[in-house]
């Protein structure tokens, strides 16, 4: 059953934009054989379709498991979602000084390709000190970017993940990049109540970078 349905997806596909589809059903618990996959692949995509709270738990599981064990990058697709290319890419950045700044190769080849423009966004909680490294990480995130059109925005919200999104629908985004390490951000966008909120009731992508240490965490935007 479900083999036909995919075989069915995958010619509508083929004859909507022309392109070769390959198709595969698989038992198993899904993240782990979309991992044993992904080394064919350059990007790894997942579609969400409505709401709920048994909906919202199930797939906010899937997508934690889905960010901590690939190494890929994630685009995760509102089922509203509409594509009007990648004009306005919002990159979600805590200037940790711990992130290396390598992953974010994928995306200034996105911004190239589409022509886009990249808005540099870090939010900070109301009243919150910011630690003297994160000038430095920002002289460096500067280096990165010279030579790729982009702006910086510095906000304050108790409300990270809220924040964000008004930025993003503000300055007409098409899509929002983060870099989920493997603890805190993961919990700030899918575990905490706010956060599901951004995974589940925005319609703008998501594309989530791979850091390749293991280690680090993320502690704010």
């Amino acid at each position: 059953m479900h083999e036909k349905k995919l075989k069915n997806i995958a010619y509508t596909i083929e004859k909507k934009f022309h392109i070769r589809v390959q198709y595969t059903a698989k038992m198993g618990l899904a993240i782990d054989e979309i991992i044993k996959e992904e080394a064919k692949a350059d990007l790894i995509i997942m579609g969400m379709r409505g709401a709920g709270p048994i909906r919202e738990a199930l797939f906010g599981s899937i997508t934690t498991d889905m960010m901590r064990k690939t190494h890929k990058p994630l685009l995760i697709i509102p089922q509203n979602a509409e594509y009007h290319g990648f004009k306005h890419i919002v990159f979600a950045c805590d200037f940790d000084s711990k992130t290396d700044l390598q992953t974010l190769d994928y995306l200034k080849e996105l911004v190239t390709l589409f022509h886009s423009k990249l808005f540099v966004v870090n939010v900070i909680k109301r009243n919150e000190l910011l630690p003297l490294h994160r000038a430095s990480t920002g002289a460096k995130l500067e280096r990165k970017l010279n030579d790729i059109e982009h702006s910086y925005s510095f906000l304050e919200n108790d409300d990270l993940i809220k924040e964000v999104n008004d930025f993003a629908h503000i300055h007409d985004a098409d899509l929002i990049t983060i870099i989920p390490h493997k603890h805190n951000i993961i919990e700030r966008l899918f575990i905490k109540t706010y956060s599901k909120k951004m995974a589940f009731h925005t319609d703008l992508p998501l594309l989530a970078l791979p850091d390749p240490h293991d280690k680090v965490e993320l502690h704010a935007f």
